[in-house]
């Protein structure tokens, strides 16, 4: 048995040519509006639209707050080149509007555990993410930070003490496990 590929084919479009399809389904406040704003003025645009292609009309199927985000930087006088399309096929538009549908849903969820350890390493304003049903777990306050070079023989390879005091036994923990699943030696 197939799985059915509704992705047609991608292609490039003048913002001009998109129309938006969900109506009120979901709204951008101005503060996500800035938020997103910011994010394609900084990291450029990065995702493509999906559309549903009907009567010469390209109906947007994902991507309507980034439509009007650019929409809205064209009238400031931003130049918007072609942005990218996927065409999706859709019988008629019960079909269209399931796939709205699809398409604002989250079916994966974030936990407080994998976005530690998938930001870990990163060096970024997390504020302009808007991340739905989340919040981004504090890390513990560190109170008193020592740094201790231990002596060693080889000095490409060499030893570092860090002592953290948290506000109580569960940050505590909580950090501990988080440190030594990422293979750090740690001690209580």
């Amino acid at each position: 048995m197939d799985v059915k590929i509704n992705v047609k084919e991608s292609i490039s479009l003048p913002i001009e040519k998109l129309k938006p399809f969900q109506g009120e389904l979901k709204k951008l406040s101005e503060e996500n509006f800035n938020k997103l704003r910011n994010e394609i003025l900084d990291d450029g645009f990065n995702f493509a639209f999906h559309v549903w292609k009907s009567d010469n009309c390209y109906f947007i199927l994902d991507g309507h707050q980034r439509h009007y985000v650019l929409t809205q930087l064209k009238k400031q006088g931003y130049n918007i080149d072609l942005v990218p399309c996927n065409v999706v096929e859709a019988d008629d538009i019960e079909s269209a509007k399931r796939k709205v549908l699809q398409a604002v849903s989250q079916y994966g969820k974030l936990t407080n555990e994998g976005y530690l350890e998938f930001t870990h390493d990163l060096n970024l304003d997390f504020t302009n993410f808007d991340l739905p049903d989340f919040t981004p777990p504090d890390l513990p306050q560190i109170d008193e930070f020592e740094f201790n070079p231990k002596e060693n023989s080889d000095n490409d390879n060499q030893d570092f003490t860090l002592r953290i005091t948290c506000e109580n036994d569960i940050d505590q923990e909580e950090l501990f496990q988080e440190l030594n699943e990422r293979g750090y030696k740690v001690k209580k």
